[in-house]
């Protein structure tokens, strides 16, 4: 979670807690408690969306190519079975076909290494009953024919975790909108009311809508709407003037 969401997290946890230390208050007001539940659920939404995205893509790309490493070895063993059980009946076009290098089995990035690796196992496959008397068993068949499909599986796992990452970006940034409209305005809203009966409530509620640093220091959020915190003056309400 980066820097403007902790804090962000900070100041709506502030203000339910706030709002909650004065449940009595309001807890007989139907919409203010609706907008304290709804509140609470979004920001528990939003602490498992941030843990989401805190998942660290880097294992999966280092996971990635520790199999196309080891897979990479033991496709070679095969290919050069191919090729000896090609020398060996004479069909030169399969033996050429299979004169492969390591090297050359990796260009191409990590897509087109697999794909090649797939067409290895069709083949050996396909050579199933010939290729068993020069050393392929059918249970390293079975093993690297498994292999070939995980490695085709995870090619795609950092670029759709990548996606993933940004779909819960944008998750968190809606659920900050949401919880702005609840806090500045519908219980800011309805705090102009109860603050001449509670001003101590209105007074902390305000001051938690600041938001959190790091470092504990509070800011003003830039979100506020202004509001006028005085409250009335008896000669407003004086009408022998």
């Amino acid at each position: 979670m980066n820097i403007n969401f902790k804090n962000k997290r900070n100041m709506y946890t502030v203000v339910l807690s706030t709002c909650q230390k004065h449940q009595a208050i309001w807890s007989n007001v139907p919409a203010f408690a609706a907008s304290v539940n709804a509140l609470e659920a979004k920001l528990g939404e939003f602490a498992e969306a941030a843990e989401e995205r805190l998942k660290d893509i880097s294992n999966v790309t280092k996971n990635k190519a520790r199999m196309l490493e080891d897979l990479h070895e033991k496709m070679y063993g095969v290919i050069r079975i191919i090729k000896s059980y090609a020398l060996h009946e004479g069909l030169e076009n399969l033996a050429t076909e299979y004169s492969i290098s390591k090297t050359s089995l990796k260009l191409g990035g990590a897509k087109a290494e697999v794909n090649r690796y797939n067409n290895v196992v069709d083949k050996a496959t396909e050579l199933e009953a010939d290729l068993e008397d020069f050393g392929l068993t059918p249970q390293f068949l079975q093993e690297i024919t498994q292999d070939v499909e995980e490695a085709k599986m995870m090619i795609f796992k950092p670029r759709l975790a990548i996606i993933k990452r940004k779909m819960l970006t944008n998750k968190l940034d809606q659920l900050i909108d949401e919880m702005n409209e609840v806090v500045f305005t519908h219980l800011s809203g309805m705090l102009r009311i109860l603050k001449f009966d509670h001003p101590m409530f209105f007074a902390e509620f305000m001051e938690a809508r600041n938001i959190i640093d790091l470092k504990g220091k509070r800011r003003a959020s830039g979100t506020d709407v202004p509001v006028d915190e005085s409250p009335p003056q008896d000669d407003e309400f004086d009408n022998t003037a």
